[in-house]
């Protein structure tokens, strides 16, 4: 059986970096999509195509039940990767198709699997996981496995274990590309999607390169082991903003979220994960019309997101000032509507 599923990329509106420690944070999937489509070949191994890269590969059953072995027995993530000899860009898919294969007994074989994607790469919006996801539940489709939500979101989030080195991520990321629409996430009340009608443009601003999610979230680990007491308070504060940018968004105001963003987004600052080009490009939009704007993600580059009553023309604004910025919509599809 033959299926195709796009996952949303997604932007963060609050609570990044303090959401490690264990406030609360909001995200959204916009309508930028990764997709994975999967046809049948008459082969019994897995082949995996990433044409983007130029990555390729057939895995036979020995390969990714020997694969799954070392991935369940890892004692941290960066062990597995130095003992695997597969393609780091691939490593993750792979992952993925083990687990299915072995813990869920869906027989993967036998099908070709092509990823691609429009989303930028190591932007701040969620590439790895909308891929990720997109995989994990287009080879649910084909093969015709129910799996819970849950169970869904835990395989896709292997990939993203495996591509930023860390056991702890993609809960919020691969959570929102899978269920669409606003999402938020908290060490205390995990993930729940939050009932908001609002739909909205939001403008993505490119400011460059980023740094590493890993690297970034190192940096704020150094902070906070410098100064504890101080750097919690920050996180108290933009769990404030989070919790306040929640009830907004369920009353479908706009403008109330982008006021929190920019709060937000202050805070960040003092925990230095903003850069000279992400804070020019929320000066800009603030001064030109912008209800709110912040940057996105882990930050040390990156995208910023601003929301405006006229994004057309804040986007003509942005573009005058060096900065390459477009138009998304916030999206309530998420991979999971095309699962089913």
């Amino acid at each position: 059986m033959s299926a195709k599923v796009g996952a949303p990329g997604v932007v963060k509106l609050l609570g990044e970096h303090a959401v490690v420690y264990g406030k609360t944070a909001v995200a959204a999937a916009i309508n930028i999509y990764a997709s994975a489509e999967v046809t049948e070949i008459p082969r019994s191994v897995l082949h995996i195509k990433v044409p983007r890269l130029d990555l390729n590969q057939e895995f036979t059953e020995e390969e990714l039940t020997t694969l799954y072995s070392s991935f369940s027995k890892r004692k941290t993530v960066n062990d597995f990767i130095e003992k695997s000899k597969i393609d780091m860009f691939l490593l993750p898919y792979a992952t993925i198709a083990s687990r299915m294969l072995v813990e869920h007994k869906v027989n993967v074989l036998g099908n070709e699997v092509t990823s691609s994607s429009e989303i930028q790469p190591k932007s701040g919006l969620a590439s790895s996981s909308a891929a990720y996801t997109a995989f994990t539940c287009s080879l649910l489709k084909a093969c015709g496995k129910q799996l819970s939500d849950r169970e869904a979101i835990e395989l896709a989030r292997d990939g993203d274990r495996i591509m930023h080195l860390n056991d702890n991520a993609g809960l919020m990321d691969v959570s929102t590309s899978y269920y669409g629409g606003y999402v938020s996430s908290s060490s205390k009340k995990g993930v729940e999607k939050v009932d908001s009608e609002l739909k909205a443009d939001v403008v993505i601003i490119d400011t460059g390169p980023k740094k590493s999610t890993a690297e970034m979230v190192s940096q704020v680990r150094a902070l906070y082991d410098a100064d504890k007491v101080g750097t919690e308070k920050i996180f108290d504060e933009i769990e404030k903003c989070t919790d306040k940018g929640i009830a907004a968004l369920k009353k479908s105001d706009l403008e109330g979220v982008g006021r929190l963003m920019y709060s937000n987004h202050t805070l960040l600052q003092k925990i230095g994960v903003s850069t000279e080009r992400l804070d020019k490009a929320v000066e800009v939009s603030m001064n030109n019309g912008a209800f709110g704007a912040k940057l996105s993600g882990g930050g040390g580059g990156g995208v910023a997101i601003a929301f405006a009553k006229n994004p057309d023309k804040l986007i003509d604004v942005l573009k005058e000032h060096g900065f390459k910025a477009y138009k998304a919509q916030t999206t309530e599809s998420g991979a999971r509507e095309q699962l089913k």
